[in-house]
């Protein structure tokens, strides 16, 4: 479970305190009413990490609504997602927290692989969980958009070391529009650029001028090791490298 010490937090790769991020990779793909997406990332950090990832989550989704998926097995995906595509050079370039009277029950803990995980549905709703998970109220302000938005949490361990895949499921609220977590906050505040070292992966859409040409099929074999999060069929990439707007990608 969770130890007593307050780790750094991370958010989208936001982080309450500096740490070291590179090679963020990022896999999404719409079923329908639901997105499914997948994170990894090289991380160097000398204490034990909180990332949390906001998710744009349908309204009224209920407390059970995000299922994680334990990619522990498959540590692998996105390198075999990576030697598929052919062309490597970039293409793209291109609220305050509620005080409650009353303790509310705690949220959800998960065990999944290396990592302990929770999905919190709202920003107030992060007073349910470890002190240690809460984001300074400054970050919340200068980021109005995820108000009404939900939240999945990760433990990270220390050291220097790539992640091994997280991922989940999620009801999502736009259904028109893949979705991936690209805001940075890695030392406490909220900057308008930021240096982004991304491949971001996808299916169920096409692609736009600002992607690499064309398309790689990912196996059979892929989606039964990946346990469904990458299915058999068309798979994009968009590679992000050097300064950007710091803000979400939207797939549409």
């Amino acid at each position: 479970m969770f130890s007593a010490r307050r780790p750094a937090g991370l958010f989208a790769s936001l982080f309450a305190q500096p740490v070291k991020v590179s090679g963020t990779r990022i896999f999404a793909r719409c079923d329908g009413a639901t997105q499914t997406l997948a994170y990894s990332m090289h991380l160097r950090s000398k204490q034990e990490l909180a990332m949390v990832l906001p998710i744009p989550v349908a309204h009224g989704a209920r407390e059970d609504a995000v299922e994680f998926v334990d990619l522990s097995g498959a540590p692998a995906i996105f390198d075999q997602l990576a030697m598929c595509f052919v062309v490597m050079a970039p293409q793209s370039k291109g609220a305050p927290v509620a005080r409650f009277a009353a303790p509310l029950p705690t949220l959800k803990v998960c065990s999944v692989g290396a990592f302990d995980a929770s999905y919190v549905p709202s920003i107030r709703d992060f007073v349910r969980l470890d002190a240690r998970f809460r984001m300074p109220e400054a970050v919340w302000r200068a980021l109005p958009r995820y108000e009404d938005w939900g939240f999945a949490v990760f433990t990270l361990k220390k050291g220097d070391h790539r992640v091994h895949p997280m991922a989940f499921r999620f009801p999502t609220r736009d259904a028109a529009r893949t979705f991936f977590p690209t805001v940075h906050v890695h030392d406490g505040e909220v900057h308008e650029q930021a240096e982004f070292d991304h491949e971001l992966y996808w299916q169920g859409e096409r692609g736009t001028e600002r992607d690499e040409r064309g398309y790689v099929h990912a196996s059979a074999q892929m989606e039964e090791s990946s346990r469904g999060v990458v299915r058999a069929g068309e798979v994009r990439r968009r590679v992000m490298r050097g300064t950007f707007a710091n803000d979400d990608v939207w797939i549409a």
